[in-house]
């Protein structure tokens, strides 16, 4: 192999793992936050002293005390985040370089990991053809 394969592997590498990240990094960013979100509210769930069991209420006053925890936020463990709504969320908070919050350390692992990812991908790729065309040049015997 000549020197400026492995090099060249290298930068495509480097390239190719910084655009992905740089374009994904908003989706990864919304996954995490809900997956934070949802542990979160699982933890406040199992912290929450268990009330005793009360006789089932009217129709009338289910729906009026149904509506008072919704305005008083204490029913937020049964309200669910979808992606738009993170985003939103992100957005409203923090602007929209919120939803690259973090990037820099996401692009320095991957473009390093896709890097040497090439340059391992490529030395084997050339390796094997060498022993192929080594394994094909060989005379061949019959067994038979």
């Amino acid at each position: 192999m000549t020197d400026k394969k492995p090099f060249s592997s290298f930068v495509a590498g480097i390239a190719g793992g910084s655009a992905s990240t740089i374009l994904l990094y908003p989706l990864d960013l919304v996954k995490v936050r809900m997956q934070v979100d949802e542990t979160s509210r699982r933890l406040q769930q199992r912290e929450q002293p268990s009330r005793p069991t009360e006789p089932a209420p009217s129709a009338s006053s289910a729906k009026s005390s149904q509506s008072s925890l919704t305005k008083n936020g204490n029913n937020a463990s049964h309200r669910t985040n979808t992606i738009c709504t993170t985003i939103r969320g992100v957005i409203r908070n923090e602007g929209y370089l919120g939803l690259y919050r973090g990037l820099t350390p996401a692009v320095i692992g991957s473009a390093a990991s896709w890097g040497g990812f090439f340059i391992l991908y490529e030395e084997i790729k050339g390796r094997m053809l060498q022993y192929k065309i080594q394994k094909l040049s060989l005379p061949v015997e019959d067994d038979y």
